[in-house]
């Protein structure tokens, strides 16, 4: 004898299904089901069938949860024969309590995505958000096979979010922003595919839409054809009205129908919305082509429309600089101009840090001065102008810390030390205002250890980052934070133990970055050949995109030149 808990999800749309206990199973092909034996308590392991023409990817992070003595325990071990995963214990499972995130490829590997569920012993609820994720490793054309095909198949408009684990902001979304009821209603109307931008199955769609910094979240209609973006952590509302204007303009103001529109034409309106996603996309000739096509007519937006028109034209100077003396100090003399003209657009904060970088690099603290200045003077502005701030992609806790890093660039410690502690102290009021567990919360805490950090309490810094790797054990983030911070303190080898745990749970794009500082540490600890021996290995393993534009590539590089370095050669 013996009772199964079974529950099925339509290959590919999840649309999650009601539990039940007993009863036949689903059908091979429409899901996959965990199975028990009659008296589970005797039991400490789950199996799990993937459905027909499925396995399991032994590669991905699968993870399986049981509910032991009123805490949620992971499981001890997974074991994956083909279209079989069982799960293991150390006590008892609750099988009326298991939580699962498991990754499904199709035999024919045109994709992996992970199914995830809570699984209980009640029944009448679904969870009718539909998302397809790459958070394990994918295979083949996502466009086609994924959740553009959903897409096509449903009518409805694809959201893709390209995110880090590591990135604050992105980890804010996820807590602040997807989690919400309000997302969640709106995103029935979406299939939204969540993109783990460090992992090869994001290249594709990295490439396609040009993807620079994270998280962005791209809106396109039914065929991909991009709408809209969003770039940064944007509020709950800021999200939900501009889904509601993708649900609005999804068929007639898309990429390809703007720009056709505007090429055919001459629109004003749709030249704008076209030059503004190419300005996105960092295609700046395009974008001051198409742009100019909008300053001929359309809606009023002359102050707007010019400010866009600059951000176009540095941009063009600064490629135009790799190889131009002339074109290069003509990029530096408008982002100075820029700062004048517009000091509290959204680009200003963009524009101070590229001409303090830059003069950083040329030795002219007098300009350098200006543009940490400038970013001083965005945040200052914000700060005291809350109520402007949703035009922004900014938080205040992060205004304050944009103050700390400038005034620390001008050494102006003090002053540095008491944002930091006004940004670390608004993170723990955000935190609060989560009801997330302060011990176990990660996304403001992210940005909070930093500030911690920075405002001059090395210890307890230290402390919360050991807190928190034995919260998230088996991920590289803290790891590579705590590393960062022990090289800051000049203790390079307790560094390079937290950057080598760090290491092991890397992936992708993180993994060429922990490679990058482990090397730096060996190297300070005058350990050159450990440092070769480890830049030697992460090297042959990298994987690189077939778009060079793709940051990977700038990872890569500093591997290269590391090796370079320490080899003599």
């Amino acid at each position: 004898m013996s009772q199964t808990l079974r529950f099925s999800i339509v290959t590919l749309i999840l649309i999650f299904s009601v539990f039940t206990l007993g009863g036949p199973a689903p059908g091979p092909d429409t899901g996959w089901s965990l199975e028990t034996e009659k008296d589970p308590q005797q039991k400490n392991s789950a199996q799990f069938n993937a459905p027909l023409d499925h396995h399991f990817n032994k590669e991905a992070p699968n993870k399986a949860e049981t509910l032991i003595l009123g805490k949620w325990v992971k499981s001890d071990n997974v074991d994956i024969t083909g279209s079989k995963l069982i799960a293991t214990w150390k006590g008892p499972v609750d099988f009326c309590n298991v939580k699962a995130t498991l990754f499904i490829c199709d035999d024919k590997n045109t994709y992996c995505l992970p199914r995830t569920q809570e699984i209980t012993c009640k029944s009448g609820k679904k969870d009718k958000t539909q998302i397809v994720s790459t958070e394990g490793e994918s295979t083949g054309d996502l466009t086609s096979e994924g959740a553009t095909a959903l897409a096509r198949q449903t009518h409805k408009p694809l959201m893709i979010e390209f995110y880090g684990i590591w990135c604050p902001p992105c980890n804010q979304l996820n807590e602040a922003v997807f989690n919400r009821p309000d997302f969640k209603k709106i995103s029935e109307n979406f299939i939204f595919l969540r993109l783990d931008s460090d992992k090869s199955s994001s290249w594709n769609f990295k490439a396609k839409y040009k993807i620079k910094g994270y998280p962005t979240v791209i809106f396109t209609n039914e065929t991909g054809s991009e709408i809209s973006r969003i770039v940064g952590a944007r509020d709950l509302d800021f999200f939900v009205n501009e889904m509601k204007n993708v649900l609005k303009k999804k068929r007639e103001k898309s990429f390809d129908s703007s720009k056709e529109l505007a090429d055919r034409s001459g629109d004003p309106d749709a030249a704008y919305r076209v030059g503004l996603i190419y300005l996105d996309r960092e295609e700046f000739e395009e974008a001051h082509y198409y742009l100019t096509k909008a300053s001929r007519g359309g809606k009023s937006r002359k102050g707007d429309l010019d400010n866009k028109l600059l951000t176009a034209t540095l941009g063009i100077y600064a490629k135009l600089g790799d190889s131009s003396k002339e074109a290069l100090n003509r990029y530096v003399g408008l982002l100075k101009d820029s700062l004048v003209w517009y000091p509290h657009v959204e680009e200003s904060l963009d524009r101070g840090e590229e001409l303090a970088k830059f003069a950083a690099n040329q030795s002219d603290s007098e300009s350098q001065k200006k543009g940490l200045l400038a970013q001083i003077n965005y945040a200052e502005y914000y700060l005291k102008h809350k109520g402007e701030m949703k035009k922004i992609d900014a938080t205040v806790a992060g205004l304050y810390e944009i103050e700390g890093d400038a005034y620390s660039e001008l050494n102006e410690k003090v002053k540095s030390q008491e944002s930091f502690e006004k940004a670390s102290a608004q993170y723990y009021s955000d935190i609060r205002a989560s009801a997330i567990d302060e011990n176990k919360e990660r996304a403001y805490n992210l940005e909070r250890i930093y500030c911690i950090w920075k405002s001059g309490k090395v210890d307890l810094a230290n402390n919360w980052y050991d807190k928190l790797e034995k919260v998230y054990p088996d991920e590289f983030t803290f790891y590579y934070q705590h590393a960062k911070l022990l090289q800051d303190q000049k203790k390079f080898r307790e560094a390079s133990e937290k950057a080598t745990r760090a290491l092991e749970f890397s992936y992708g794009d993180n993994k060429l970055r922990v490679v990058g500082l482990l090397a730096d540490l060996f190297g300070s600890l005058n350990e050159k050949d450990r440092a070769l021996e480890v830049l030697n290995k992460g090297i042959a393993q990298a994987e690189l995109p077939a778009d060079k534009t793709i940051r990977s590539y700038r990872y890569y590089k500093k591997l290269l030149d590391l090796k370079k370095k320490f080899s003599g050669s």
